[in-house]
């Protein structure tokens, strides 16, 4: 029976739990693997995905560590693996054991042919900066911030300033203020 849709307070809550229940990875890395579910599905189907049921939708564990390698490339660049590290992501199995996590709890759902193992060796996590490419895919990083910028976690995320390598730019230079005389 599928879960009731959540509003992103509710969204926020339930990862916040898992993370607690679960102790190796901090809530951060949960909601970074829960968006980062998301961003692999569009990167893989691109805009087909908007008329795709939710089993055609379906991505495998290669694919979600692919994802997430973009994702964490976007927003932290050369600091990809030093963020993934501090929260104990050292290898894709890691993103593996969060995702079961997320699936266990009914926050994302699984196929009968797809396992753990497939998140395993998909990639060194401590090589992203050597191996990456500069990335084709887009991601919202706006509704991305928003969802992180609401969470109440005490850690307090912040997504890098940058998107394809272009900082964003502050209200303050995007519009100089001219001095009054």
């Amino acid at each position: 029976m599928p879960q009731p849709e959540l509003d992103e307070n509710q969204l926020l809550d339930r990862i916040r739990e898992i993370a607690i229940a679960g102790g190796k990875y901090p809530f951060e890395a949960f909601l970074f693997v829960q968006v980062g579910v998301v961003h692999a599905v569009s990167f893989t189907h691109g805009d087909k995905v908007k008329h795709m049921t939710l089993e055609e939708r379906h991505i495998t564990g290669s694919q979600v560590c692919l994802g997430l390698r973009d994702l964490a490339w976007l927003h932290w660049g050369f600091l990809a693996s030093t963020v993934l590290a501090s929260w104990n992501i050292r290898e894709t199995f890691d993103f593996g054991r969060i995702v079961y996590a997320l699936i266990d709890s009914g926050l994302l759902s699984k196929q009968p042919h797809d396992s753990i193992n497939d998140f395993a060796s998909v990639y060194t996590v401590r090589d992203i900066e050597r191996s990456y490419a500069i990335p084709t895919g887009f991601v919202e990083i706006e509704a991305v911030g928003k969802l992180m910028a609401k969470s109440k976690s005490k850690a307090g995320v912040k997504l890098g300033a940058q998107h394809a390598g272009q900082p964003l730019k502050s209200k303050a230079t995007q519009n100089p203020s001219n001095e009054s005389h």
